[in-house]
C-alpha cells in the first residue's frame, strides 16, 4: 500500500502536477481490480506465487528506475496486479494452518493485512527521511524476497513453479 500512499509523491517530484499525479496514482487500485478480477482464472493456471511476485517486482523497479510518468503509472498498475493476486493466496494459506479455527485465520488475516496497510507506508515514510523516495519505494522487493523463502520452507518437497 506504499504505492497508493506515496504514489503522488513519486510522481510530483517528477515534476507531474498534483492533480495529474492523484489521478495517475490511481493505477495501484485499478490494478488491484483488475488482479482481483482475473486472480480466481490466474491461479488456477499459473504458479501465482512467482508470478506475482514477478509481476509486483517488475511494477515496483518501473516506479523507481524510470523517470516518464507514464512508465510510472504503469509500474503502479503492475503492482497492484501482482498484489492483488498475492493476497488470496496467502490467505489460503493461513486458514489451512493446522489447528487454526477458520475465524481465528480469517481475524489474524485481516490484522495483517490492516497492520501491512499502516505500517508500510509509515517505513517507507521514515526511510525516505534518509534515503531518496525513489530508493525507499523499493521496501517491497524485500519483502517479497521474504515471502518466497518462506513459502518454499513452507513446502520443501515441492518446487515453487509446480505450487
Amino acid at each position: 500500500f506504499c504505492f497508493v500512499v506515496w504514489g503522488v509523491a513519486r510522481l510530483t517530484s517528477m515534476g507531474v502536477d498534483r492533480g495529474q499525479a492523484a489521478l495517475i496514482a490511481t493505477a495501484f487500485p485499478l490494478g488491484m481490480a483488475v488482479g482481483r478480477l482475473f486472480g480466481s482464472w490466474l491461479i488456477a493456471r499459473l504458479p501465482m506465487i512467482l508470478v506475482g511476485s514477478a509481476v509486483t517486482a517488475a511494477g515496483t523497479l518501473m516506479v523507481v528506475l524510470v523517470d516518464a510518468w507514464l512508465a510510472v503509472g504503469f509500474g503502479q498498475f503492475l503492482a497492484g496486479i501482482g498484489l492483488a493476486t498475492l493476497y488470496p493466496i496467502l490467505l489460503a494459506r493461513l486458514m489451512r494452518t493446522p489447528g487454526l479455527r477458520p475465524e481465528l485465520g480469517a481475524s489474524l488475516g485481516a490484522l495483517a493485512s490492516g497492520t501491512a496497510i499502516t505500517v508500510a507506508p509509515a517505513v517507507l515514510a521514515l526511510l525516505a527521511t534518509v534515503v531518496d523516495l525513489r530508493i525507499a519505494f523499493l521496501l517491497p522487493l524485500p519483502i517479497l524476497i521474504g515471502m518466497l523463502l518462506l513459502y518454499g520452507r513452507a513446502r520443501p518437497t515441492l518446487s515453487l513453479i509446480h505450487i
